[in-house]
């Protein structure tokens, strides 16, 4: 289940980031500014790049390799974000905004525990 929200979360937002982030902010209401565009791009092809690749893992090892790929950038993104907070060179509205990736690094978790236990089980 984790997986699936996971996969299907990072599949809708990324793509609608890449292909129409205007509109994709206005949809958050996330302020947009037009030299934001291509940074919005940029995250919303990885994310579905890590969908993509979420959904056609064929083995367990391959899920495990693409959920702990997603894990690190969300985490990297966490981490950014507590870096621009405090040099004060970004606001809270925006820094807000990585609460995606908070959710994604708890599904990733969730879904890595769930495979673990999984391979316990057999």
């Amino acid at each position: 289940m984790a997986l699936t929200f996971l996969a299907a979360s990072r599949f809708l937002f990324g793509s609608a980031f890449f292909l129409a982030p205007e509109s994709s902010s206005d949809l958050i209401r996330f302020p947009f500014d037009p030299n934001a565009a291509h940074p919005l791009r940029l995250f919303g092809i990885r994310d579905a790049v890590i969908a993509g690749l979420l959904w056609s893992a064929h083995s367990p090892e391959l899920k495990r390799q693409a959920l702990i790929a997603g894990l690190v950038i969300d985490v990297a993104d966490l981490i950014s974000t507590g870096v621009g907070l405090a040099e004060g060179t970004l606001d809270v509205t925006r820094a807000a905004w990585t609460g995606g990736a908070a959710v994604f690094v708890a599904c990733a978790i969730w879904g890595l525990r769930d495979m673990s236990s999984s391979l316990k089980a057999k």
